[in-house]
């Protein structure tokens, strides 16, 4: 999750290539995400890191770039019981109507491949 090389492995998973991962994991640091589609077109998110408390949990910030406004926050916790590691993510948005437009924008298919991406590179990781 903050390892530009195995980010790269599963960030977009099969929308294109990840041609940008930046990753300055510290409070205050900066990340950016940038995949370039088949069609050429890029799409780029990047944020900020709020807190880190490893391994299990890290709170940042983050921006679609294409459309502007404020960010929205990521609480992601992982909790580990009898070998099974499980995620949570928790997204806050400025507003319900932003909310909103993050679901209506299809945004799920595309997180479920990179989900889906993660859970086929963890056994290679081992």
């Amino acid at each position: 999750m903050t390892t530009p090389e195995q980010v790269r492995r599963w960030w977009g998973a099969g929308h294109g290539e990840v041609t940008t991962c930046e990753i300055d994991l510290r409070v205050g640091g900066k990340w950016r995400f940038v995949l370039t589609q088949p069609d050429g077109s890029e799409v780029a998110f990047s944020g900020e890191y709020l807190e880190l408390d490893p391994p299990g949990r890290t709170v940042h910030t983050e921006r679609y770039e294409a459309v502007p406004g404020p960010p929205s926050t990521i609480t992601t916790s992982y909790e580990e019981h009898d070998g099974v590691t499980t995620m949570r993510a928790l997204c806050r948005y400025d507003s319900k109507e932003t909310r909103d437009a993050v679901i209506a924008s299809g945004m799920e298919t595309g997180m479920n491949a990179s989900y889906d991406a993660i859970d086929a590179l963890l056994p290679t990781l081992r």
